[in-house]
């Protein structure tokens, strides 16, 4: 069969895609050459203002979510005592289960933040899984566990805890709801990390230490004494990977900051302006349209990537500070429900799904709150969760007809906030942004080389051979590779590549960053089941369907594999198509 004739063969498969899903090792497709790898989410669905919906294109409304873009992959190992999980992500090793015998957690096991502090002494005087290095989690450490495949049940009426979805890794980590027969609630699933907000003593007048709640996916600060009463957390304790959670900025000077750490380059200062979720999105494309800061793929951050540049050291109440690094950052200062001066919260891409009787909703998106997370539990606002929390918000813009209206007058001006929640969070739907992309250093780069390396590949007789390694480039040229013959490969500023040879300039049609991406996907699949395969046939070669672009290598055994315009991966053989269940984009 000609090969034009196979590709449409397979174009028209894609399109009605409804075949088995077969599982990829995880191990090549996670790692990463930075040393604070931001691990994905795990958010696979999109989301409108209330529902799930189908992956909305570019350029429509909702587009630029979490599902979207490519992540870092789980990448787990059990011990082989069933003791321990590594991360091969982050390089760090956790308790599998905050109960040491491996068992799954009971509320027996919780500790008080007193007991906390010695259990990984405890840990480490009996080797614990072979180690005698165990720590108390960092909050930023603990995060890079939370799972948003988990649905909020604090909504729940119910007992039966088995309709409902934690936001941690089941498969690998033992978790236990809250136990409403020994007196607490469903969602009593905090777990204590080591870091304690920098207010100490907090309004309750003890040490308020940040933790995250995997059942209903939030990073809180909680108070570890409350009139007279030492609250009990899960710990979880950890080891290894001491050079995770620390970030490395870098200003470019150009109103943008690199963190060399995690790869991601951020926008210096924020929007100046609260919006909703949905306005957010839209955004941050007209941003990308307008080549904003000299790039245009620039989005919403997800939960995690965007709690990876809270400090935690800063906060209004103790420095006047936002909770970010502002020797690189700006911050827009607000005015809060109280009157009092304050910094925004700031919107992910990431939904909090919630459960409901009739199964879930999508009507809050994730936030952090760079300045005070306030709450109103005993008649009057304060930062009762710490500068640095991880809530939701609704998308829908206020009022909020459900929730509890508090005014508060100060110098004769009065301010209104809702209040929801049993700790009367303050509801906004009105929340800034902070944009973000993979940084030139980190993925550019490499997507550079590899989209220069497929060209090469299929004309390599013509072009000689390689001169040197891919230089970054000035002007309107990003990165480029020079060639014995005395041709270059450059890859715009524009997203297009170019030929140059005998002083014409050609343009090849085709996205570097695009091509760069799914040759390196399509590569990391190969080397890990090139016996399927056999050899490759020429090199990554692109095409398109319905004027989208898609990539494709072909193999000797007739089987190919493809970076589709969806964004996920594919292989073909034999007149079918599989999904590989994983993303190139």
């Amino acid at each position: 069969m000609p090969k034009r004739k196979l590709l449409l063969l397979i174009a028209a498969s894609l399109m009605i895609l409804q075949t088995q899903i077969f599982t990829l090792a995880d191990e090549a497709l996670s790692q990463s050459s930075v040393v604070y790898p931001v691990v994905g989410t795990g958010q696979l669905k999109c989301y409108d203002n209330n529902n799930e919906m189908t992956p909305p294109a570019s350029g429509s409304a909702f587009y630029g979510q979490d599902a979207q873009f490519a992540e870092n992959l789980p990448a787990y190992a059990i011990s082989a005592d069933n003791l321990t999980v590594l991360d091969r992500n982050t390089g760090l090793t956790w308790q599998r289960s905050p109960n040491a015998t491996g068992a799954a957690p009971a509320s027996s096991d919780k500790l008080t933040w007193t007991q906390a502090q010695t259990q990984p002494t405890s840990l480490n005087a009996i080797k614990y899984g072979g180690f005698s290095d165990w720590r108390l989690p960092t909050i930023k450490e603990l995060y890079s566990l939370i799972n948003f495949s988990g649905t909020d049940p604090s909504s729940y009426t119910g007992t039966d805890t088995s309709v409902l979805t934690p936001f941690i890794n089941t498969s690998y980590f033992k978790f236990a709801y809250g136990s409403p027969s020994s007196g607490e609630r469903i969602i009593d699933a905090q777990y204590a990390s080591g870091t304690t907000f920098v207010v100490n003593p907090d309004e309750t007048g003890s040490t308020k230490l940040f933790g995250v709640n995997f059942a209903d996916g939030r990073i809180k600060g909680y108070s570890t004494n409350v009139a007279g009463t030492q609250k009990t957390f899960f710990v979880q304790c950890v080891r290894g990977g001491t050079t995770y959670a620390k970030n490395n900025f870098v200003d470019n000077g150009d109103g943008t900051i690199t963190d060399q750490a995690t790869g991601l380059m951020w926008t210096k200062a924020d929007s100046g302006v609260g919006m909703t979720w949905q306005n957010s999105l839209s955004w941050a494309q007209s941003k990308n349209a307008a080549g904003y800061l000299g790039h245009t793929d620039w989005r919403l951050p997800n939960a995690k990537e965007l709690q990876s540049i809270v400090n935690y050291s800063n906060a209004p109440d103790y420095n006047g500070k936002p909770a970010i690094d502002t020797t690189y950052f700006s911050a827009t200062s607000i005015v809060n429900e109280n009157g009092d001066t304050d910094y925004p919260y700031y919107w992910t891409s990431t939904t909090h799904v919630s459960y409901t009787s009739a199964g879930t909703t999508g009507e809050r998106a994730v936030y952090v709150a760079f300045g005070q997370a306030l709450g109103w539990p005993n008649n009057a606002w304060v930062d009762v969760h710490g500068a640095g929390a991880q809530r939701s918000d609704p998308k829908a813009s206020p009022p909020y007809s459900y929730a509890t209206v508090k005014t508060v007058t100060k110098n004769g001006v009065t301010y209104t906030g809702y209040s929801f929640g049993p700790q009367g969070d303050a509801l906004r739907g009105l929340n800034f942004v902070r944009l973000v992309r993979d940084s030139n250093t980190a993925s550019d780069n490499a997507a550079a080389s590899a989209a220069f390396n497929a060209i090469y590949t299929q004309y390599a007789s013509w072009f000689g051979s390689t001169s040197g390694s891919t230089q970054t480039g000035t002007s309107w040229i990003a990165y480029y590779q020079l060639y014995t013959n005395g041709a270059y490969l450059a890859a715009g500023t524009d997203g297009n590549m170019y030929v140059y040879y005998n002083g014409v300039l050609t343009s090849l049609g085709i996205n570097w960053q695009s091509l760069g991406k799914a040759a390196t996907a399509i590569n990391t699949v190969y080397n890990q089941y090139a016996s399927s395969f056999g050899t490759k046939n020429g090199g990554v070669g692109t095409a398109t369907s319905g004027g989208s672009t898609y990539h494709y290598q072909w193999f000797t055994n007739g089987s190919a594999i493809v970076a589709w315009i969806d964004g996920k991966m594919y292989s073909y053989f034999n007149g079918t198509v599989y999904s590989l269940g994983i993303s190139w984009n």
